[in-house]
């Protein structure tokens, strides 16, 4: 059960909370009289999740028509949805979906873990991304190289307008040099 892949279902935390309710509808619904898991599933989870979720059931050997392993499976996958790891990614643009989706692939390959996103969107990141994961936070942006160039420019560009102009103001405010008058007549 914890190796089973939902994120043909949801790939941020707001979309697993969004799935469990759905799901806990499906679950109030299964020993309602005249109760068709096709047909709540679809009106639930629509055409294509409804499909995939049909696939979850088979290929872990769930029978559609019992009630309580359909319950059951539906409260673990309840569960194991809720203690899914968070991941804050912090990005400069609004992700479409394929990139929440390559992502998700990208943990369950190289972690073997599936993980719910935060998506946080700051454009002053310019490109990369910010992430806080378990804790930890790792800035993977070019704003803070982007910033240090636009210090160092324009530190740079003052020094080089302050230079001129000292030197300008250094030579006209020299201080008036004494010399005695020579009056000789």
């Amino acid at each position: 059960m914890d190796n089973i892949d939902l994120s043909a279902f949801f790939n941020t935390k707001s979309e697993a909370g969004h799935f469990a309710s759905r799901l806990s509808a499906i679950s109030e619904k299964i020993y309602h009289t005249k109760f068709d898991l096709e047909k709540t599933l679809t009106e639930e989870l629509g055409m294509q999740k409804k499909e995939k979720f049909l696939s979850l059931l088979k290929e872990n050997n769930i029978p559609t028509g019992s009630p309580s392993l359909l319950k059951d499976f539906i409260a673990k996958i309840i569960d194991s949805t809720s203690k899914l790891p968070i991941l804050t990614l912090t990005i400069p643009f609004e992700p479409k979906e394929t990139t929440l989706q390559t992502l998700s692939q990208w943990f369950l390959l190289n972690l073997k873990k599936q993980v719910l996103f935060v998506i946080n969107i700051d454009p002053s990141l310019i490109a990369g991304t910010v992430i806080n994961y378990k804790g930890k936070f790792i800035d993977l942006s070019i704003r803070p190289q982007f910033n240090q160039i636009v210090t160092n420019y324009t530190t740079k560009s003052l020094q080089n307008i302050n230079h001129p102009l000292q030197s300008i103001l250094h030579s006209t405010q020299q201080p008036p040099t004494n010399q005695p008058n020579q009056n000789t007549s």
